[in-house]
């Protein structure tokens, strides 16, 4: 970890800090990725801030999957007094979380609202739109919304191991439909910004091996 100054956190005997920047494009090639050259590692390549955290985010969790990791920032910067841009914080989406890394038209075709378990405020029913994702004055989650995050500088990762298995789900609920199909769909739907990785589960190990801590949030 690199602030041996604050408490080291272990889970499962591993610890650390974790964000990274995102100023880069989704991944949202209808051709699924092949090999190492095929994704985007620059979000792990940028783990070298002075406190950086992992956010093992599985479902939306009543906001806790962006508001959890805002208290942990917040309390950083008012408690401890870090610097922001000493601070990296990466959310990683999948489990039920992964409809927050995707675009208002998949909301819509896919009622995503029913898979987060996420009420629109405007209409108090299922969602149908990604209210978690505008920054806006008045956007129902302004302060802790995906693009919020990412104008501090948090990389957003999706489990392409989870949108595979969302897909062959989805499929089977569309008459003349492929899992290849609504895989191709989703993954166009990605945010730009939200980078596609192999599998979560190797992310988080590769971002501890970086010096990160990991925390479940969501």
């Amino acid at each position: 970890m690199a602030d041996r100054s604050l408490p080291r956190r272990d889970f499962l005997g591993a610890v650390a800090l974790t964000g990274a920047v995102l100023t880069r494009p989704a991944l949202a090639a209808a051709t699924p990725a092949a090999g190492p050259g095929d994704w985007d590692h620059r979000w792990l390549d940028g783990l070298t801030r002075k406190h950086r955290t992992f956010f093992d985010t599985k479902s939306w969790g009543g906001g806790e999957a962006f508001g959890y990791p805002k208290r942990y920032y917040d309390a950083m910067v008012d408690g401890y007094g870090a610097k922001p841009a000493d601070i990296q914080v990466v959310i990683g989406l999948h489990g039920t979380a992964w409809p927050l890394a995707l675009g208002d038209e998949a909301w819509a075709a896919w009622q995503l609202g029913e898979v987060t378990g996420l009420n629109d405020p405007a209409t108090q029913a299922r969602a149908l739109r990604n209210v978690t994702r505008s920054d806006e004055a008045g956007a129902p989650f302004a302060q802790t919304s995906l693009v919020a995050w990412q104008k501090r500088g948090a990389s957003i990762l999706l489990c392409n191991n989870t949108l595979r298995r969302i897909s062959r789900e989805l499929s089977a609920k569309r008459e003349g439909s492929t899992a290849d199909a609504v895989y191709d769909e989703l993954r166009k739907a990605i945010l730009p910004g939200v980078t596609l990785v192999p599998a979560m589960v190797a992310a988080i190990a590769l971002a501890q091996a970086k010096g990160a801590s990991y925390v479940v949030s969501g």
